[in-house]
This record gives C-alpha cells, sequence and structure tokens, in this order.
C-alpha cells in the first residue's frame, strides 16, 4: 500500500489513472501494477469496504486528493531488496 497526494498545478485539470502507476522492483528488474483493494482484501468484506473509502480517487480532478494505491506482493520482501514509486 503506497499513500499518493495529488496537487495539481495553477488549478489545472489532470485526469488520475491508477493504472499509469507502477512500482519498479530494483532488485530483480520488474514492476508491479497497482490492483483493486478488492484483491487485496478480499477475504474480509468489512475490510475491503473500509480500504476501498480510502482508494486514490481517479478521474479529472483540479483539486488536491490522496489517497492509496495498493500493490499486490506475490512473495515475502527482503530485506536487501529496494522497492520505489515511480
Amino acid at each position: 500500500m503506497v499513500d499518493v497526494g495529488i496537487f495539481p498545478r495553477d488549478k489545472s485539470t489532470i485526469n488520475i489513472k491508477s493504472d499509469e502507476f507502477v512500482l519498479p522492483v530494483k532488485a530483480d528488474q520488474t514492476s508491479i501494477k497497482p490492483c483493486a483493494a478488492k484483491r487485496i482484501a478480499a477475504a474480509d468484506a468489512i475490510v475491503a469496504s473500509e480500504v476501498s473509502l480510502r482508494n486514490l480517487p481517479e478521474g479529472p480532478t483540479s483539486k488536491p486528493v490522496a489517497g492509496y494505491l495498493f500493490f499486490p506482493l506475490e512473495q515475502k520482501i527482503e530485506n536487501d531488496r529496494a522497492d520505489e514509486l515511480e
């Protein structure tokens, strides 16, 4: 999960699309795309609805917005593995 804030310049409108974000994994030269919060919290309906309320809103905006992007990790992160959002 990554907390993201977007602040459009000079009240210009930007179109937010979560699929335009990637999380590069330096250790193995791959990248991870975000997924829906529902997929992360599929086992618990209450958690899924709570998490969905905090998603990064998508679509056009000219105001500052914030929310979470959820990146699925298929395996445990090792201490020497560096991830960075691009």
